[in-house]
């Protein structure tokens, strides 16, 4: 498999680069390297909230603050990937 996704895409593209990452480059990371990755990546500002069921959209509405209102970016997102706000319903 990773022969196949060298093979495809060009030596720096981002598509290219196993998920896992290469065993020389995790070995050089650190707990405080994941818990920053972590912190900066896995939030809000980088969520797709997707409610599916039989509620209204004021119901949907109601629920996100109600279980979700206390959730906040612990770092701030790298600018390369900004965060957006976008609402669709």
């Amino acid at each position: 498999r990773r022969v196949a996704t060298e093979w495809f895409f060009p030596a720096g593209e981002a598509y290219g680069i196993p998920v896992s990452g290469y065993p020389a480059t995790v070995a050089k990371l650190t707990v405080e390297d994941v818990r920053d990755f972590h912190a900066r990546h896995h939030g809000p500002d980088g969520a797709i909230l997707l409610l599916a069921g039989d509620l209204r959209v004021d119901e949907a509405k109601a629920l996100v603050p109600k279980h979700l209102g206390n959730w906040k970016q612990a770092l701030p997102r790298t600018p390369a990937e900004p965060g957006s706000r976008d609402t669709l319903l």
